[in-house]
């Protein structure tokens, strides 16, 4: 700890000051990587992996690290890429300054910001208050660099392309959750300090009121929220290492220098079925971004695309086989039956996210499961017919969906990224 206290003491920003008064209260506490502590209870309490830190686990080539001329020119090739890519709207900014009402000034798609804070990187420390924002974009060629030693973890769904991050010194990033997979970032170049939160009920219930409160005082509320949080470490990291965080745990960073990163996430099968619950977190973090219709769209599309693979396995467009690779099965590891006893519970929260639109592909989506499940019942409920083929579909609306018009009435797109619609047949 003394040396995360060294390295804020000799920070001019009064995000510094805030850092080490949570310190002082107790609030957040040194890193600790073997030793058994407190915090580590917390994280398995959550059946959640503890977060890594360090070089080791890094999947960098750390003998031809990149210069930071050379990073300079990585980053303005995939800044262009991305822009050729995306088009507008492809290169977004983290805020560090907000409206007197509390409320993001909204993200500046400012292609000139991004090349002079690229090019600057070396100065920009000395003159931090004309770069108030960081940007981040498609990490082609970074991604490329993080492949060196990566290893698909068992179980993997899909592994999302690393997003390049160029951070400006003192930049505070306000409280937030790591992805819906396991998350690992590289830094390339410059110092960062996370602070890390368990994603313990209490905290993502925290986390859920912070993000409730965007349309009004956010920054009191976000600071509120940062000593409300239990069990937080902090720790910084250094060039050349890798931090690896699980899903959902509530992080903030604060770059000592301006930092280069990539960082990216795996989604596994578990990390989909432990999200389920954690949906209504999701709907208030959709309301504080600027792009939050968007991403719900593509949330809503993604969702239906694993829900139907879990389920039912996926149809290839040629033929009749289809792909069972993950497709849950009774007995095997306990995770279909981990989705059925909790599905009530949730069914709320689903209902909420989908548009009426993809409402009816999810509902056909469990008809079609329960159908061919054998036996007479619904696995949800144990109610039995005697002609599922004609019954279940009303069953299911009836018992395990709701009837309430959805909250928001935002549909997928037929098509989003690399996610194609699924037909409701």
């Amino acid at each position: 700890m003394s040396a995360v206290r060294s390295a804020l003491d000799q920070s001019s920003s009064p995000r510094a000051i805030f850092i080490l008064e949570l310190i002082d209260e107790g609030r957040l506490s040194r890193f600790k990587v073997d030793a058994y502590s407190a915090t580590k209870m917390l994280y398995e309490n959550s059946k959640t992996p503890y977060p890594k830190v360090g070089k080791k686990i890094s999947p960098i080539d750390h003998k031809n690290m990149p210069s930071i001329e050379q990073l300079q020119e990585i980053c303005l090739r995939d800044v262009q890429k991305t822009r050729e890519f995306y088009g507008d709207f492809n290169i977004f900014f983290a805020p560090s300054r907000l409206t007197k009402d509390g409320s993001v000034a909204g993200i500046i798609d400012d292609m000139d910001y991004t090349v002079n804070l690229i090019k600057r990187m070396k100065e920009v420390d000395a003159d931090d208050e004309q770069h108030p924002n960081g940007v981040s974009f498609q990490g082609y060629e970074l991604n490329g660099l993080c492949d060196y030693a990566w290893v698909e973890p068992y179980n993997n769904l899909k592994t999302l392309p690393a997003m390049g991050m160029v951070l400006p010194r003192h930049l505070f990033q306000y409280l937030t959750h790591s992805n819906e997979g396991d998350t690992t970032t590289v830094l390339f170049s410059g110092s960062l300090v996370w602070m890390i939160w368990p994603p313990t009920p209490y905290n993502l219930d925290i986390l859920k009121k912070v993000y409730d409160s965007f349309s009004g005082d956010f920054v009191k509320a976000n600071h509120a929220g940062l000593q409300l949080l239990e069990g937080g470490v902090i720790f910084i990291q250094a060039e050349g290492e890798a931090v690896h965080l699980p899903a959902f745990c509530p992080v903030v960073t604060f770059p000592l220098e301006t930092c280069v990163a990539a960082s990216w996430s795996d989604l596994t099968v578990e990390n989909f079925l432990g999200m389920i619950p954690k949906i209504s977190l999701l709907n208030a973090w959709f309301d504080t971004e600027f792009d939050g219709q968007t991403k719900r769209s593509e949330f809503n599309a993604s969702f239906l695309k694993y829900m139907d693979h879990l389920l039912n396995g996926t149809s290839h467009a040629v033929g009749d086989e289809v792909d069972t690779t993950h497709k849950l099965e009774f007995g095997r590891l306990g995770l279909l039956e981990q989705l059925l006893e909790g599905w009530d519970n949730v069914k709320q929260d689903v209902a909420d996210t989908l548009g009426s639109a993809d409402a009816k592909v999810l509902v056909g989506i469990w008809t079609d499961f329960l159908i061919a499940a054998k036996g007479r019942e619904c696995k949800i409920c144990n109610w039995r017919c005697s002609n599922k083929a004609k019954l279940m579909r009303k069953h299911f609306e009836e018992k395990h969906w709701v009837q309430k018009q959805v909250k928001k009435d935002v549909d997928s797109s037929s098509t989003v990224g690399d996610v194609e619609m699924i037909d409701d047949e």
